[in-house]
């Protein structure tokens, strides 16, 4: 007997959910939550990706040469925008957190690399560019020191970090 009352409750509970998922669906169908951030759907990021090109010649970055650790980026551009003028963009298009990124600007003739420092701060080197550096990592990043800074996206802030 006792065995009987668990397998009709138990039928009971089974028939309950289904009822309960069936009807949820059939009267939700146009209500569906959206789950996905609309900023990061990929009409948003390629219209950021768009911009960016427009303004300030930054293409999808590409793997580097000789990297042996798989996590670096490269872009080459000839633009006279520094890189506190595209740091957000840049940050909300192609930032990944795991790379370091290398943008060699030959309209001002520096080396700009942008890795992650600490959290979601981002830290951000600008060096003199050598000729011919951005063939291998084995060469990129060689020339002077010129500036450092951090940039926190959740705020949209630049710090200067000294040289």
């Amino acid at each position: 007997m006792k065995k009987v009352i668990i397998i009709v409750i138990s039928l009971a509970v089974i028939i309950g959910v289904v009822y309960a998922v069936s009807y949820t669906a059939s009267h939700t169908e146009g209500n569906i939550v959206q789950l996905t951030d609309p900023e990061n759907e990929p009409a948003a990021v390629e219209s950021k990706a768009d911009t960016l090109k427009e303004k300030y010649d930054i293409t999808k970055p590409l793997t580097v040469p000789d990297d042996v650790t798989g996590n670096w980026r490269m872009i080459t551009i000839s633009s006279s925008a520094t890189p506190q003028d595209y740091i957000k963009d840049f940050y909300d298009t192609y930032y990944e957190s795991d790379k370091l990124f290398i943008i060699f600007n030959l309209g001002l003739n520096t080396t700009t690399t942008i890795k992650q420092l600490a959290g979601d701060i981002i830290a951000v080197d600008v060096y003199e560019y050598v000729k011919g550096e951005e063939v291998s990592a084995k060469s990129m990043i060689q020339g002077e020191h010129l500036q450092s800074f951090s940039y926190d996206p959740s705020t949209d802030t630049f710090e200067d970090l000294g040289v």
